[in-house]
């Protein structure tokens, strides 16, 4: 009995050592999906200024009046949607070198250049952040 337990843990060590060396010699399985890099934005910055002024008279005739400004940090505002809305195809980046398109934020229409300069998109949005967002990933999304 002894000779046929030492056959069997040959046999067992034998074909785990086999199995082994086949899992090593097997190359490793591509990867199905290639995940591209995401595509590098600048956004130039934008602030927008709203500036007013009011005047309230009371029935004596004494008049007090009133100046306000405020500011909105408009690029900031879309490089929180950017990050929101498409971050597998765009990464936001302070780097203007460094950056495939630049974004310049314009009450009219925002356009969208590329690294060499060249118009690659003009956004019909006039300052809706998140149709602006909506539309640069839009294009990101279909554009080569």
């Amino acid at each position: 009995m002894s000779g046929m337990r030492k056959i069997s843990f040959l046999l067992v060590m034998w074909t785990a050592m086999i199995c082994m060396a086949q899992e090593t010699a097997s190359p490793a399985s591509p990867p199905t999906a290639t995940a591209t890099a995401p595509r590098r934005l600048y956004i130039e910055e934008r602030i927008r200024r709203v500036q007013g002024s009011s005047v309230h008279c009371d029935n004596y005739g004494n008049c007090f009046g009133h100046n306000s400004s405020r500011e909105r940090n408009v690029s900031l505002d879309v490089t929180r949607e950017v990050m929101k809305e498409c971050p597998s195809v765009l990464m936001v980046t302070d780097n203007r070198d460094a950056a495939d398109f630049d974004l310049r934020i314009s009450p009219g229409s925002s356009t969208l250049y590329r690294s060499n300069g060249d118009v690659a998109y003009v956004s019909p949005t006039r300052f809706r952040v998140s149709n602006l967002a909506k539309d640069v990933c839009a294009y990101a999304h279909t554009s080569p």
